[in-house]
C-alpha cells in the first residue's frame, strides 16, 4: 500500500566537521550516480516501495516532476570523476 514514508541517503555538507570534499557539487553529482538506488530498495526494503524523485510524494501538488534526476549510471560518475581531477578506483 502507498505511504508517505521515505528513507534517505543524505550528504553531509558540512565543512566545519571535517566533510569538505562533498561541497564539491560534482563529487556529490558523482556519487549520485554511483548510486543504485532499485538494488538498494531491493536489498534494504526486500523490493517493497518505490524509488521517489523527489522529496515530496507524487501526489501533492507541490511536487516538481522536472527536477533533475540521477539515475544509477557508474561510466557517467566515473566520467565526472575523472574530468574533475578525482582518482577513480573500482
Amino acid at each position: 500500500m502507498p505511504g508517505l514514508t521515505i528513507s534517505y541517503l543524505g550528504f553531509n555538507l558540512h565543512p566545519e566537521q571535517g566533510y569538505a570534499p562533498l561541497q564539491d557539487k560534482v563529487l556529490s553529482q558523482a556519487i549520485a550516480y554511483a548510486i543504485d538506488n532499485q538494488d538498494t530498495l531491493e536489498m534494504v526494503l526486500g523490493g517493497y516501495g518505490e524509488v521517489p524523485d523527489a522529496w515530496i510524494y507524487r501526489e501533492s501538488p507541490m511536487h516538481n516532476p522536472d527536477l533533475p534526476q540521477y539515475a544509477f549510471n557508474l561510466t557517467t560518475a566515473r566520467d565526472m570523476l575523472l574530468a574533475a581531477r578525482y582518482t577513480y578506483v573500482e
